[in-house]
C-alpha cells in the first residue's frame, strides 16, 4: 500500500497551475491583464495560451478611457491581475488609475498581482512609478 501511495503522489501533471475559486468568493475571471498597446503582440500570445489552458482571462480590447466602470468591475471580479510593465505603461494616467485599482483590490479583496516586465528592467519601472503623484 505505501509503495502505491508514494508513486501516485509523485506523479504531477506539467503545465499551468489549476485555477480554483477561493472559498469566500466566486470570481468572474481568473486573470485580468493590464497592459499598454506597445505590448499587444506579447499580451495576445499570453491571452491565447492562458485561454487554451482553460483560464478565464479578461483582456481589454479598447483604447483606455477615463472612468470606464466596466474595466474596474472586471478588475474587482478577477482573482489575479497580471500587470505588463513596459517603458510607456506609466505615460498614461488611465493605466496608472487601472494600476491603482488593481492594488486596491490586492489590499481589500486579496487579489494576487503578478508583475511582468516587458522590455524594461524592474528597477527602472520601480523608479518611474515611485515618484508619481497619487491619482
Amino acid at each position: 500500500l505505501s509503495s502505491t501511495a508514494s508513486s501516485s503522489s509523485q506523479k504531477k501533471e506539467p503545465g499551468l497551475m489549476k485555477f480554483t475559486t477561493s472559498s469566500y468568493r466566486n470570481w468572474t475571471y481568473d486573470v485580468y491583464v493590464s497592459f499598454d498597446r506597445t505590448t499587444n503582440k506579447f499580451v495576445s500570445d499570453l491571452y491565447a495560451r492562458l485561454s487554451a489552458a482553460g483560464v478565464r482571462v479578461f483582456k481589454d480590447e479598447m483604447e483606455p478611457r477615463s472612468g470606464d466602470q466596466i474595466l474596474f468591475n472586471a478588475i474587482e471580479d478577477s482573482r489575479i491581475s497580471i500587470v505588463v510593465f513596459s517603458r510607456s505603461y506609466g505615460d498614461s494616467k488611465w493605466w496608472l488609475k487601472e494600476l491603482e485599482k488593481i492594488m486596491e483590490c490586492r489590499s481589500s479583496k486579496g487579489q494576487k498581482v503578478v508583475p511582468v516586465f516587458y522590455g524594461v528592467d524592474p528597477s527602472e519601472a520601480g523608479a518611474a512609478f515611485a515618484y508619481r503623484e497619487p491619482l
